[in-house]
């Protein structure tokens, strides 16, 4: 695992097939999304790399083209999809910026970027547990990371709960349906969102 990102072409690959783990791509699809940064023949490297190591899935060749894409029976399939997340598809700046508040003390993405199924257009669905709403500003705190959001290509949709609150609403309603969906954790100060089923 601690080798996996050894290469910039790493980083994309796995960030373009976990990012989307249900997507089938062709080799052809692989070399466009990931355009000039890398020769045709790294990408190939690489990717049978990644299916050697049985992080990736190669499809039985009964087609004109091989396919490929995540291999969600990987033991490493959890992690990685976070990672890919975390990393690429909430951008840099979005992680940075909720760690540099010292009032939030949880987040995670939810929705379609933390199931994986998010498209292109996806805004990026960001829960944010603050100590008190009173304390702090609530605007500069979602222009941060509507800002940062806009770096990554992605709108950035936050909804924003006071701790008490949070406790108070976590066992019914849209919360509960959030919580029991998947989640990717960007911060959690204190036991906010393990083991919530």
């Amino acid at each position: 695992m601690a080798s996996l990102f050894r290469t910039e072409t790493t980083e994309r690959l796995v960030s373009l097939l976990f990012l989307t783990p249900s997507r089938v791509f062709t080799l052809g699809e692989i070399v466009s999304a990931l355009g000039n940064g890398a020769s045709r023949r790294t990408i190939i490297y690489t990717i049978d790399q990644l299916v050697a190591e049985g992080f990736v899935t190669k499809s039985d060749v009964e087609r004109d083209w091989p396919t490929y894409r995540a291999n969600e029976r990987s033991f490493a399939f959890d992690e990685l999809r976070s990672l890919a997340t975390k990393m690429f598809g909430a951008g840099e700046d979005i992680p940075a910026a909720i760690r540099a508040s010292a009032d939030v003390i949880g987040a995670a993405i939810y929705g379609s970027t933390a199931a994986g199924a998010a498209r292109a257009d996806s805004d990026i669905d960001v829960l944010l547990v603050v100590r008190d709403a009173a304390s702090i500003s609530l605007a500069d705190l979602t222009a941060t990371l509507y800002e940062a959001g806009l770096k990554a290509g992605r709108a950035v949709n936050c909804t924003i709960f006071e701790r008490s609150e949070f406790a108070a609403k976590r066992g019914s309603g849209f919360l509960a349906r959030v919580l029991e969906g998947p989640l990717v954790i960007l911060r959690e100060d204190e036991p906010l969102f393990t083991g919530r089923s």
